[in-house]
């Protein structure tokens, strides 16, 4: 009988470590990187702008569905600068829509995509 008690009870912690394991070992919680989306890209009237902002113009990568950003200037380095809008975007990001220029540099010619709530209508002289 010893043998037997000692196989019935194998088997038993043997079943409670195939279930409490199971349980105990969760996968790990991975999500995935932010992906964005865009609307159609609109050609728009072209309109003088400034910026109220030190932030940086992109470029924008991949599909319309699966849409990455890219700084490529960063605008603290074209201060005293007019920024000419020449095309528009809405691009959504973790549920919240912005609207996107692409804007040209008046001086230099450096263009970007950039943030329509950082641009001031006018020419940055007007100050």
């Amino acid at each position: 009988m010893n043998k037997t008690r000692q196989i019935k009870t194998g088997i038993t912690a043997a079943v409670a470590i195939a279930i409490l394991g199971g349980t105990m070992i969760q996968p790990a919680n991975v999500q995935a990187s932010a992906t964005y989306k865009r609307t159609k890209i609109v050609k728009v009237s072209k309109k003088a702008y400034y910026t109220t902002k030190n932030a940086k113009t992109y470029t924008l990568n991949g599909s319309a569905q699966k849409l990455r950003l890219r700084a490529n200037h960063n605008l603290k380095d074209y201060r005293n600068s007019t920024w000419t809008r020449s095309k528009k975007t809405t691009i959504t990001k973790h549920g919240k829509k912005y609207l996107y220029y692409y804007v040209t540099n008046a001086k230099d010619g450096v263009t970007g995509w950039y943030l329509q709530k950082y641009l001031k209508a006018g020419s940055y002289n007007a100050l």
